[in-house]
């Protein structure tokens, strides 16, 4: 019978059957119930893989005196993860005192993305959010601030940018 696979986008997959009975035996692979057009031998490889090639497949082997279906092997494609890089840099912001401030950076990467923003190198804020805002910003609040981006595969740092409070 065919074996259920797990690989990464990328990589070959072989699958196989042994089968017996009177010759000439035929062969037809089926993915998602669906003949896979020329795939008629013993095996079925598919280099590379790709995450359109999870699913489920099936041979079918046939003689003049009828025919099996193999068990169903499932195929997984796992996609590595993608490290976070910054797109966008945070940019320096003014404002005067009372006033919101907000911070933003763009970054790309596999989800879920998790966003460490700091201010003089100490975290203040440990969230899902691209944007980082100062409510009703005080003149302490002034310093240089950056974002450190995470993921399972992992970090990125933006450049620093400051705030200004002016009274």
């Amino acid at each position: 019978q065919p074996a259920s696979q797990t690989v990464s986008q990328g990589q070959s997959v072989t699958f196989s059957v042994t089968a017996s009975g009177t010759a000439p035996l035929s062969y037809q692979w089926r993915f998602n119930n669906v003949n896979l057009s020329g795939q008629t031998a013993s095996s079925l490889v598919l280099n590379p893989a790709t995450t359109n090639n999870a699913g489920n497949y099936v041979v079918v082997v046939s003689n003049s005196s009828g025919s099996v279906t193999s068990m169903v092997a499932t195929l997984t494609v796992t996609v590595p993860a993608i490290p976070p890089a910054i797109t966008s840099q945070p940019t320096d912001v003014t404002v005067t005192q009372g006033q919101n401030a907000s911070f933003s950076v763009g970054a790309t990467g596999t989800a879920p993305l998790r966003y460490f923003w700091r201010k003089n190198g100490a975290v203040v804020a440990n969230t899902t959010s691209a944007t980082f805002t100062i409510t009703n910003a005080q003149p302490s609040d002034a310093g240089s601030y950056s974002v450190m981006v995470s993921n399972s595969a992992g970090t990125a740092t933006s450049s620093t940018a400051s705030l200004t409070v002016n009274p």
